[in-house]
């Protein structure tokens, strides 16, 4: 069951805004087909609250843990329908260059693998919110 209220649902992201409503619900629909889900508004909860927790804090964080799969899906929600590929062929930038996405890679040092989210207020520049999402398997 899809709650109208979350049409009205706004995150902000690294200076900007990002209206989660219907373009959320329809990837929740995308993300949750071919799965057994509790309920859209635990799953709707649950990863739009990555993306939120992504856009509060600057310097690194963590934003928990999720599988690859959820990571890109998160990654697409993240930077928009019109990003881009970054020179170095590793991340996805949004189109006004305020959010950037690493997709799950592996960190030797830590010994695990992580998606990065990154946020900026104006669009060249050092990120200033870089959001770790561990990544299960």
């Amino acid at each position: 069951q899809k709650s109208t209220d979350a049409a009205t649902w706004v995150f902000p992201i690294g200076g900007g805004s990002f209206k989660g409503g219907t373009a959320m619900l329809k990837w929740l629909g995308r993300f949750n087909a071919g799965r057994k889900v509790i309920s859209s508004g635990a799953i709707l909860a649950k990863y739009s609250g990555i993306l939120r927790d992504a856009t509060k804090f600057k310097g690194n964080f963590g934003l928990g843990k999720g599988t690859a799969s959820e990571a890109m899906e998160l990654g697409k929600a993240w930077v928009g329908k019109e990003y881009r590929v970054s020179s170095t062929g590793k991340a996805w930038i949004s189109k006004n260059g305020l959010r950037q996405f690493r997709p799950p890679t592996h960190k030797p040092k830590l010994g695990i693998d992580q998606a990065n989210f990154q946020w900026r207020n104006v669009n060249q520049g050092a990120w200033q919110g870089n959001g770790h999402l561990d990544i299960i398997k």
